[in-house]
């Protein structure tokens, strides 16, 4: 069972026993309602705080009413942004993979891989809060009546919640009655909109930070990184440690493993030679004695593809690639040039390195998954690797990675911008995760500047700020999506019933023709989702997801 189905039978028993206490009524002796699978705790306290924070109304009735186009802008865009995946899904499918499966389309921290679950969760409560706190606020600036604030659970906490009178705000009783609201028109929109404006509010706050002195404060230390080191080889006799950046050998700088790769051809075996690296911000040097035994190039197999010869081949991540038939493959480039002059239904001889072994494969390249190339697929993810005297290095574009971040706020004037940034942590960074400054990412960096007194504390507040305002930025976004219980669904559902006013007069009609319209896009937004998710299964079949 892969981890997605575990999730789903976790998630099943804890459903089943909600409702097992649902009907014995242990949920409602202490004032818990359950709505399908999710819980909601809350409490009438903290009225008068809120009374308090809502005292300035012309503030925020400016804020919420700046809200406005802002939600519409927004609105249009992730509606179109929708449609677009969909369409891309139909004329370019995806391959099953991390980006369809269930638990990725939750923005849930620790449950979907691409959000690291501290900082993710960090950034989610803040969300979460300031979306409800300003709804709440909202609420008391118009005069309608906050029944309880509380919290959402769904085996673990999901939300946070603001419940408003709903027969004051949009004339609907308990019974489902219709009546005139206290709310109008106007105030309706505003309590909504206000949700989505603090998101937005916070975000631009924290990308501010995060794009301006954070992000200035950070430089790269170097791109190559010790990964391991192999105990009693000549790197290790000499103290080279794992996580150690490789700046310089003797005195050639190097910026990548072509570098050392380069160097360690252009010199006969002799010793010593000096390696100068950076050891948690602490420049130091090692000499280290060279013979041909000490230096293995290649290109090191990061994933392996099911369903693809690699894989059935027996070939696993971790191993290194070092000839293709009889073509050495030391740098990624090679690699891929022996790739490139292959072709499908060919079978090719695959020598690797295994832990100091050296294996061959004979596998027959598949058919390529994308339209348009020619040349065989063996079905593996590589890197560039070489071990070092003993030292396996690791390369990661450390300043490519820096640069691209800092150059994101100048990409927001086109629309290509404003995609990066809404999908950063899915399409991620120079072909990595982005995981934030977190180990062993922070090796390749070392503070500057104001930041040179915080060490590594640097990383932990570009992290907080990173995620608070992606989480804030993305958290609003959707909730502007034109779909019922979204806010957008609401602020939408007012619009087209000011927009059916202009034809018909009669308010059931009115209520019958935006009816229509509302619920209908709100199904065609939730199958989009669907789609998106189940597209890449049924036009590749089931085998990725069971």
């Amino acid at each position: 069972m892969n981890s997605t189905l575990l999730v789903l039978a976790i998630f099943g028993i804890y459903w089943a026993i909600i409702s097992a206490l649902d009907k014995k009524g242990v949920l409602e002796r202490h004032n818990i309602r359950a709505h399908g699978p999710l819980l909601m705790i809350g409490t009438k306290k903290g009225q008068k705080l809120l009374e308090r924070l809502a005292k300035p109304r012309r503030f925020w009735r400016t804020f919420a009413g700046a809200g406005q186009p802002l939600m519409l802008i927004a609105m249009c865009f992730m509606f179109a942004v929708l449609l677009y995946a969909d369409y891309l899904m139909l004329v370019h499918p995806i391959y099953p993979s991390a980006l369809t499966e269930p638990r990725n389309i939750l923005l849930l921290p620790g449950i979907n891989e691409f959000i690291p679950l501290i900082w993710g969760l960090v950034g989610l409560i803040v969300a979460i809060v300031v979306h409800e706190f300003s709804h709440a606020i909202l609420g008391k600036v118009e005069n309608i009546r906050v029944k309880s604030m509380g919290i959402v659970l769904a085996l673990i906490p999901v939300a946070f919640f603001t419940e408003l009178d709903d027969e004051q705000l949009f004339g609907i009783k308990e019974t489902g009655e219709k009546v005139k609201p206290l709310a109008t028109k106007d105030e309706r929109v505003r309590i909504l909109i206000a949700g989505v404006m603090a998101n937005f509010v916070i975000a631009l706050i924290a990308f501010i930070l995060f794009f301006g002195p954070i992000l200035g404060a950070i430089v790269p230390t170097g791109n190559v990184m010790v990964a391991s080191v192999t105990p009693g080889s000549p790197a290790d006799l000499v103290g080279i440690q794992q996580g150690v950046i490789i700046t310089q050998l003797d005195k050639v700088e190097i910026t990548s493993i072509h570098d050392v790769y380069s160097f360690m051809h252009s010199i006969q075996p002799r010793g010593p030679i000096a390696v100068h690296a950076v050891d948690n911000g602490i420049k130091k040097t090692f000499n280290v004695d060279v013979t041909p035994q000490n230096i293995i190039f290649g290109v090191e197999i990061m994933d392996v593809i099911d369903g693809y010869p690699a894989k059935d081949a027996g070939i696993t991540p971790g191993m290194r690639i070092v000839r293709i038939n009889n073509m050495p493959t030391p740098t990624l480039d090679l690699f891929m040039t022996s790739m490139n002059a292959t072709h499908p239904a060919q079978t090719v001889n695959v020598r690797v390195i295994d832990n100091g072994t050296e294996k061959v494969f004979n596998v027959t390249l598949a058919e390529p998954p994308h339209e348009g190339m020619k040349k065989g697929f063996l079905g593996v993810t590589v890197a560039p690797s070489v071990d070092l005297l003993g030292a396996k290095l690791s390369e990661y574009p450390a300043a490519d990675v820096l640069s691209f971040l800092q150059s994101i706020p100048s990409m927001l004037g086109t629309l290509s911008g404003w995609l990066i940034l809404v999908g950063l942590p899915f399409m991620g960074v120079m072909g990595s995760k982005l995981v934030g400054f977190t180990f062993p990412v922070i090796q390749f960096y070392q503070p500057v500047g104001w930041a040179l007194p915080l060490g590594n504390g640097i990383f932990w507040i570009a992290n907080l700020v990173l995620w608070v305002a992606w989480i804030n930025f993305y958290v609003g976004l959707f909730n502007c999506l034109p779909a019922v219980p979204l806010d957008g669904g609401h602020v939408f559902r007012e619009m087209a019933i000011s927009a059916v006013s202009h034809i018909t007069k009669n308010k059931d009609k009115q209520e019958r023709i935006s009816n229509v319209v509302v619920n209908g896009l709100a199904l065609l937004i939730l199958a989009s989702f669907i789609f998106l998710f189940i597209g890449p299964y049924l036009m590749h079949g089931m085998h990725g997801f069971i």
